[in-house]
């Protein structure tokens, strides 16, 4: 696994210089970092994910070792250990994989590689209960967003027409018998949340929308983005989030990119203030994260937002971050370079670290439940740590 697995954008630009925004680089940055996991895993067993679920089952706490100074999972001289490792659910080094935390369980799609028609959704409880089920889907390929939500988990897709011509497709699978309940075909990619008894979704054609969570029907739409802007892919939207009374995107590109707050119900826009794109801040915002009572723009930069759509400074550079998810009052995010599981505050201050072998780029929070690609001394895979209290 590569130090670094940046997040995924959702479309092509139309400049290099705005290559972190191209679905297409995305494809086969995608496919360079397997290729190289291939090579660096040559010598080793391949190993299945139902194999793999009787260590999951570990997750209580059996298994882990105290490791030494050397060690991944020991924090650094003077800064308290961010979390304990509980545990590594391995993965295969062939495919891929999607996750997403809900109610402190872990739920992972599981996407072979090739030109299979299906994917395998497992489950993991806070107990240790796992359980998986296959489904038949299109383009597994192409599911690039997963997200779970109190009626369900919700897969969407980033289709490159260029490979396929089929549409894009947002599903609701049931959090019980992991099967698929609903579908909805969408024009261009979609990245869907659900908060509250509400879903709503981005789409690649620039629109915002408002859906039912169960039927996945439409229920209002807004643009927000030029529809030859999106088309040409030279402005994306951001995936939304919810907080603070406001639904929130970023929309836009690499150097002129706007933080859009929007009322939930009619998704009219209540104000879209300009995000700092210049100088070291160029790229160094990409998304948006939010519970009830927080917003932070997040990326390789973080800075906090108010209820009023107003940054409360300016973004602050976090050296390596490359993910970020809400933990409280402040955030827990992985590190490159010297790779860590991170505990940070408001201001972007390092307030706790575990060192780890490796760190990806996806990172899920439930509760004092935290689950991230990485190694964290066992191996690659999913991580499983248990922040620590304070």
């Amino acid at each position: 696994m590569s130090r670094v697995l940046l997040p995924p954008q959702v479309a092509k630009p139309s400049r290099e210089s705005d290559a972190a925004f191209d679905p297409e680089a995305l494809i086969e940055e995608a496919r360079r970092r397997a290729r190289r996991r291939r090579a660096a895993y040559a010598g080793a067993a391949l190993l299945a994910i139902g194999g793999a679920l009787a260590s999951f089952l570990a997750w209580g706490g059996s298994g882990t070792t105290t490791p030494r100074r050397s060690e991944a999972g020991h924090t650094g001289r003077g800064v308290p250990q961010a979390g304990a490792i509980k545990g590594t659910l391995p993965l295969s080094i062939r495919g891929s994989v999607l996750f997403a935390a809900r109610a402190r369980s872990l739920f992972v799609l599981v996407i072979p590689p090739g030109m299979a028609q299906s994917v395998t959704v497992e489950r993991v409880d806070r107990h240790g209960t796992a359980e998986r089920n296959r489904v038949p889907f299109d383009v597994p390929t192409y599911l690039m967003d997963l997200s779970a939500g109190p009626d369900g988990i919700y897969a969407g897709t980033t289709v490159i027409r260029r490979f396929a011509n089929v549409p894009d497709e947002l599903v609701r699978i049931d959090a019980n018998t992991l099967t698929i309940q609903a579908r909805r075909v969408f024009a261009s990619s979609v990245a869907a949340v659900e908060q509250r008894g509400g879903m709503w979704a981005s789409v690649g054609d620039g629109h915002v929308v408002r859906l039912d969570p169960r039927a996945l029907a439409l229920e209002a739409s807004r643009r927000v983005v030029w529809a030859a802007a999106a088309a040409s892919g030279t402005k994306v939207v951001s995936k939304p989030a919810l907080g603070l009374g406001s639904l929130w995107v970023l929309a836009g590109d690499a150097s002129e990119l706007e933080l859009v707050r929007m009322d939930p119900t009619s998704l009219a826009v209540r104000s879209k203030p300009r995000v700092p794109t210049g100088g070291d801040l160029r790229q160094a915002l990409s998304g948006v994260i939010a519970d009830s009572s927080h917003v932070y723009l997040v990326g390789s930069a973080i800075v906090a937002v108010d209820a009023n759509g107003k940054l409360i400074r300016r973004p602050i550079l976090v050296p390596g971050l490359a993910t970020a998810a809400i933990h409280g009052a402040g955030l827990l995010g992985l590190t490159g370079g010297n790779p860590a599981l991170v505990e940070l505050d408001a201001d972007g201050r390092i307030l706790a670290k575990t060192r780890l072998a490796d760190a990806g780029g996806r990172i899920a929070v439930s509760g004092r439940d935290a689950w991230f690609l990485g190694n964290a001394g066992r191996g690659n895979g999913i991580v499983h740590a248990q922040v620590a209290t304070r």
